[in-house]
């Protein structure tokens, strides 16, 4: 699964398009090289009804976080998600989607139990590194807490 995005970056060579996938390369690192500046960006456009959240935890206000994510999904007829995105910051080398939580969830009514199976799964599929910040047990185990909080934010959206 790929990101729909796309990065437009212009330098003394001209001007180059890469996919958002691609863009970044591992801590503090990306594709941009020397000289070269991000002129655009395009996204698929955003439709309404969108059920969505953004979660992260630093332990200082500014600072970089330990770890985030970023999730949203449409609904099917039956209220289940479909087209779900989940990705996690910080956590790892490089941002990127965890595709087998995105595959558990498409399909599936959200309630706790799958919640906690999107959760838990979502902790076996990051791979932190240890860090002095942080060992990876921890960063896996906070990944684990982001998508559930950020699972239950994005069902609440739009409920009476």
């Amino acid at each position: 699964m790929t990101c729909e995005g796309e990065i437009t970056l212009c330098g003394p060579a001209g001007s180059r398009t890469v996919h958002a996938d691609d863009f970044f390369t591992g801590p503090l690192s990306t594709l941009r090289q020397a000289g070269e500046i991000v002129t655009e960006l395009h996204l698929p456009k955003w439709p309404s009804g969108r059920r969505w959240a953004f979660r992260e935890y630093a332990r200082r206000d500014g600072d970089f976080a330990l770890a985030g994510i970023l999730l949203f999904y449409d609904e099917d007829r039956q209220g289940a998600p479909s087209n779900a995105h989940v990705a996690v910051i910080g956590a790892c080398p490089r941002p990127h989607r965890l595709t087998r939580v995105e595959m558990l969830l498409n399909g599936h009514v959200i309630d706790d139990g799958l919640i906690r199976q999107a959760a838990a799964t979502a902790a076996e599929e990051v791979h932190p590194p240890d860090d002095l910040h942080a060992d990876a047990a921890y960063r896996r185990g906070l990944v684990a807490t982001l998508v559930e909080r950020g699972l239950r934010t994005a069902a609440q959206q739009g409920s009476p």
